[in-house]
């Protein structure tokens, strides 16, 4: 099997051996139906909040390590901090009229522990990376939401807002931290574990017998 440096041009950004490395789980995640039914405007306010207890049930289980590997790295060397999601997508949980104990469980299994900075790194590469989809639905989240007459949509408008200046600042420490062959193959292994991990938690919304 081909390594993530094999074919690499020199100096070529890394987001682009992680794009292209894991494409298939990309599209994956990009296919599933509660996504295009937002994009496509039939999506409705029950799904939509099945799809927003899935997402919530999936940071709520990462937010924390992810939070302790940044400070046991020392990834604030880059000015850049990891920002909790679920906290935003808890409130919006609330705007929609689920409490705690409509939480979603975390199903079997996990990512297993952030064992070094490398694989941080790929986890970092899905979270920050999924904000420029989440700008992009935003504007449908919106024209869902004033239909019903209600709110919940906090989690997609900061992803609007703040994407533009976080991208680019998440892009150059994965660039500092594939600086070994090894670094950057662990990277795309944590990459690839988080789609994986995040697609198990939509499978739940595909479950949901309501839908």
């Amino acid at each position: 099997m081909p390594t993530v440096l094999e074919g690499r041009p020199r100096a070529e950004p890394f987001r682009f051996v992680l794009r292209r490395d894991t494409s298939a789980e990309h599209h994956v995640l990009d296919g599933h139906v509660a996504f295009v039914a937002l994009q496509n405007g039939s999506l409705g306010v029950d799904g939509y909040r099945r799809l927003m207890r899935a997402l919530h049930g999936f940071y709520h289980s990462v937010d924390l390590p992810m939070r302790e590997a940044w400070n046991a790295y020392s990834i604030q060397r880059s000015g850049f901090e990891y920002v909790s999601r679920s906290e935003m997508l808890a409130c919006d949980l609330a705007c929609l009229g689920v409490d705690e104990d409509g939480w979603m469980a975390d199903p079997p299994g996990g990512l297993g522990p952030i064992d070094s900075a490398a694989t941080l790194g790929g986890m970092i590469y899905v979270s920050e990376g999924s904000m420029l989809g989440g700008s992009l639905m935003c504007g449908a989240t919106e024209v869902l939401l004033a239909g019903a007459g209600s709110r919940g949509n906090a989690y997609w408008r900061w992803c609007r807002d703040a994407g533009p200046q976080r991208w680019p600042a998440a892009c150059r420490i994965l660039d500092e931290l594939a600086d070994t062959q090894e670094a950057q193959e662990t990277m795309v292994r944590s990459a690839r574990a988080v789609f994986h991990r995040m697609a198990e938690w939509l499978m739940r919304w595909d479950d949901d017998p309501a839908n």
